[in-house]
């Protein structure tokens, strides 16, 4: 049986499908991997599959020519591979994945990892994304979500069947490489933000009740690991960032390796406004890191408050200031308790093992 592996980027199947690929080929499954780009390309190819760099999918294009040439493109690749079963991750493979299968016998699982800009901002948009989604998952075989907010909306906008669901919580941790790390030797406390520098993943409430801590505490520092997502109308510009940065608050742009960032860190912080299931969460989790988070879809199925963090109220800077200075304020034994409790949570629920087992599970029933 031949399985074909699609998404947006190949840096999103190395870096967030690997373990998935990894298991199928282990399970006797040909599998190809499907991406725009090929800056991955050799190290998707080293983990034993072949890949197929897709030419006509641009994250932000809205040219319906464009899109119709993808849904030939990939209708195409599916008959001339013979793919038998397309997983498909992220927007436009979910939404033009499905579409594409209309014109072969390639059956299709669309994983949900995220809402994005477009379906949230209300408007034209939103409706064109409501209206494909819809008609993509009256194709798709089934159609896997990430949390459990998430399927609610969908099926209760009467997007997809609730019978074609499946929860599946994110996309697998590697617990062994992601392990307890050692404490930081600092005198400062180290908070780090890891994420794309967008309105809409709280950065600038984050900033902002920063701010208002170093006031009280000097001796606290800030790192945010991420870009600016040149082109997406959610992204905060140049200014905020000279607005803020000081020896305190540190922007390092976009990082290959954040794990090294998480090791030095004394808590990871995401303030955003929804979310899939945040994998930085879980890395840092999987750390035996604390973590601050706001109490939205996604981010509040992976934190027990004043267990493993705090959850705080989006878009609210006040709260989450309050739940920076509470954190700060607890010993470095009380923090050891949160980290632990994390841990635990991950070995559970979000590990690789686990996550792919599901996926296998889900493959069996349709195939």
């Amino acid at each position: 049986m031949k399985i074909a592996v699609f998404a947006n980027s190949d840096w999103n199947l190395y870096n967030y499908r690997q373990a998935l690929i990894k298991t199928l080929l282990q399970g006797g499954f040909k599998v190809v991997a499907m991406a725009p780009g090929n800056t991955y390309k050799k190290n998707i190819e080293d983990l034993g599959c072949s890949f197929i760099q897709v030419n006509n999918i641009s994250r932000r294009s809205m040219n319906p020519l464009k899109d119709f040439r993808l849904i030939w493109e990939l209708s195409r690749i599916y008959k001339e591979e013979k793919i038998d079963l397309v997983l498909c991750f992220t927007i436009k493979p979910n939404i033009y994945g499905a579409l594409g299968t209309l014109f072969s016998s390639t059956k299709v699982i669309s994983t949900i990892t995220g809402l994005g800009y477009s379906f949230l901002k209300g408007g034209l948009i939103s409706f064109i994304s409501y209206v494909l989604y819809k008609l993509a998952f009256k194709i798709s075989d089934r159609v896997v979500f990430q949390n459990s907010d998430d399927l609610e909306l969908f099926t209760d906008l009467r997007i997809v069947d609730k019978d074609k669901t499946k929860l599946i919580r994110g996309s697998g941790i590697d617990v062994e490489y992601f392990n307890k790390s050692s404490k930081n030797v600092s005198d400062n406390f180290e908070l780090l933000f890891v994420g794309r520098l967008l309105f809409d993943k709280g950065v600038v409430e984050l900033l902002e009740a920063f701010s208002k801590v170093l006031i009280s505490n000097s001796k606290l520092v800030l790192t945010l690991v991420g870009g600016i997502d040149q082109g997406n109308p959610a992204s905060i510009g140049e200014d905020v960032i000279r607005k803020y940065e000081s020896e305190n608050i540190c922007f390092v742009g976009h990082q290959s390796n954040v794990k090294n960032y998480i090791e030095i860190s004394d808590a990871v912080v995401l303030p955003s406004y929804r979310e899939g299931l945040p994998r930085v969460l879980l890395e840092a989790m999987s750390m035996s890191k604390p973590i601050i988070a706001t109490n939205v879809a996604g981010c509040r199925e992976v934190v027990r408050h004043n267990g493993n963090g705090y959850l705080v109220e989006p878009q609210n800077p006040k709260s989450l200031e309050e739940a920076i200075v509470k954190l700060v304020r607890l010993d470095e034994e009380e923090r050891g308790k949160m980290g632990k409790i994390g841990r635990d949570m991950v070995e559970v629920y979000f590990s690789d093992e686990i996550v792919t087992t599901s996926f296998l599970d889900l493959i069996e029933e349709i195939v």
